[in-house]
């Protein structure tokens, strides 16, 4: 499987101050949602992205695919935190539930889709030991429809069969993207929350089965 390394593009031109470059701004075809989702149902809404976790380390990647017309559906259990993410942003609709949850936030996904129309954009931060929730995410993109699921370096095995059968579903474009490290002045160091964003976004304009952001941790 090919690694590509994307220093550059988690920095962007803005570099570390938390200035975003293009890359977190920038509008790629890449990021629109797939020509072979319903066109019936696309047309009776706005594209539609759902964000697990999307209101801590993901908040600036919500920001960025809200100012690119998107419909977000920004998944939380603190709602101070998803407050912030939305910053008053009416395209950005907070859903506070415990993603552990499975059951209830099955039902929440469900009622999403109802009201803001079909995903066809997921990004999951979702960590290793809940891979039902992972799969009931999976099961709310619609068909022809992309996930990104975002993964550390720790609890990887305990993926492994979630990720297998979301790779081999018919109808899902499953992509995972690997959280590195930065190597600062000779030192590696975790990503910031700024990083991760743009570097989230990256893989989404890209679109490649793997993407890892920074360099291998």
């Amino acid at each position: 499987m090919k690694t590509e390394r994307v220093n550059e593009s988690i920095v962007g031109t803005g570099g570390l101050s938390g200035a975003p470059g293009p890359v977190v701004g920038g509008r790629g075809p890449a990021t629109r949602p797939s020509s072979t989702v319903n066109r019936r149902l696309l047309s009776e809404h706005p594209p539609h992205a759902l964000v697990v976790g999307g209101s801590g380390m993901l908040a600036g990647l919500c920001r960025s695919l809200a100012a690119e017309g998107w419909q977000l559906s920004v998944v939380g259990r603190d709602s101070a935190k998803l407050a912030r993410a939305k910053r008053g942003d009416p395209r950005i609709h907070p859903l506070s539930i415990d993603y552990e949850q499975v059951g209830a936030f099955t039902a929440a996904l469900t009622a999403t889709t109802q009201t803001s129309g079909p995903i066809t954009l997921a990004v999951c931060w979702i960590r290793s030991w809940a891979p039902r929730s992972l799969i009931a995410t999976a099961s709310a993109v619609a068909p022809g429809g992309r996930l990104f699921h975002v993964v550390g370096d720790q609890g990887r095995d305990t993926y492994d069969h979630a990720t297998v059968e979301l790779a081999q579903r018919p109808g899902l474009h499953y992509r995972k993207v690997q959280l590195g490290a930065v190597l600062d002045h000779g030192t590696k160091r975790w990503l910031t929350n700024d990083e991760i964003s743009a570097g989230v976004h990256t893989a989404i304009t890209r679109d490649q089965p793997y993407h890892l952001v920074g360099t291998a941790p």
